[in-house]
């Protein structure tokens, strides 16, 4: 993205360890053209879903997440 031009990195003199990351005014415009394009399609994806089925749905997606995340274990016969 820096290569792009979207962003730009510096270092704070006092301490060379951190890196500060600022969209440039390119990245701005870029973020900008995209956003609506993502809150769409957000929209297109939640369309007919009651809040509480969204509700669920992230509980749901947050419990196969840290199954990925627990340790392996043997495949249970519920599948």
């Amino acid at each position: 993205m820096e290569t792009a031009g979207l962003v730009r990195r510096e270092r704070p003199a006092d301490n060379r360890r951190v890196q500060q990351v600022e969209l440039t005014d390119e990245g701005r415009s870029a973020f900008g053209a995209l956003l609506g394009t993502v809150q769409d399609f957000d929209r297109r994806l939640r369309a007919g879903f009651t809040d509480d089925e969204l509700t669920t749905l992230r509980r749901l997606l947050q419990r196969l997440v840290g199954n990925l995340a627990a340790p392996r274990e043997v495949a249970s016969t519920n599948c």
